[in-house]
């Protein structure tokens, strides 16, 4: 268990990055799915800055010559908090394994780049909250492979999943279309195996997603990446 005596934490920067430190330990505590470790020097007066997170859940990491998906089902992303986080700079994030997916840049100097339209995290969001919307932009639950705003990352990935994997049916933006239906988070994957029947859970699905919508300032991205609010959206299977 993480702990911090916020009265011996120097600034109010300090107090946010042990805040975000007990919340990535007990998000991952939480999850078979979840693991991570603490990059760089950390102490009781010293938060940490960087983080890597591995991901237990099933994704497509490649395609072969006939185009067809190749799948893993480990994947670790490296996250930064520079100097200016929460307020004026936001988490830095990149995928250090391979991964096929239109807003993760798959080769080149950018190689691992993840276009997660995160500007209001550290302001209106935290980390945990990052953590699980990447978990999802992994697993296909959150893509955006169509090239109007946002635009995807990586427009090689976004052409195949639009020529072929979603003809294919490998992947879809619809309920079930994920490459990975399961929730991170224990406790909500053991309350949708006991949910209602299927009608009455797409029901529910719909009016949480309803109720769920991002920020001012990102409402020109609707149609890509979506921002998650404070808390977990159950997602049923």
């Amino acid at each position: 268990m993480v702990s911090y005596d916020f009265h011996k934490l120097r600034n109010p920067r300090d107090k946010r990055l042990a805040t975000e430190h007990i919340n990535v330990a007990e998000i991952c505590a939480k999850s078979k799915k979840l693991s991570y470790e603490v990059i760089g020097e950390w102490g009781p007066r010293k938060p940490p800055e960087a983080y890597r997170i591995t991901y237990h859940v099933k994704s497509i990491i490649g395609i072969d010559q006939n185009q067809q998906p190749q799948y893993g089902d480990r994947h670790v992303v490296e996250i930064r908090l520079p100097q200016g986080y929460p307020m004026t700079a936001t988490a830095r994030c990149r995928m250090l394994t391979d991964i096929w997916h239109p807003n993760i840049k798959s080769k080149g100097q950018f190689k691992g780049r993840i276009c997660s339209n995160s500007k209001s995290f550290g302001k209106l969001y935290q980390l945990d909250d990052l953590i699980l919307r990447i978990g999802e932009i992994i697993q296909y639950k959150n893509y955006h492979a169509v090239n109007t705003a946002p635009f995807p990352e990586d427009e090689e990935v976004a052409r195949w999943v639009r020529e072929v994997a979603e003809p294919q049916g490998w992947v879809n933006r619809g309920p079930g279309g994920a490459v990975d239906e399961s929730h991170l988070l224990d406790a909500v994957a053991a309350a949708l195996d006991n949910m209602a029947p299927q009608g009455e859970a797409t029901s529910s699905r719909q009016s949480q997603e309803e109720e769920s919508s991002p920020p001012p300032e990102e409402k020109e991205a609707d149609t890509g990446i979506k921002i998650k609010p404070k808390g977990i959206t159950i997602r049923p299977r």
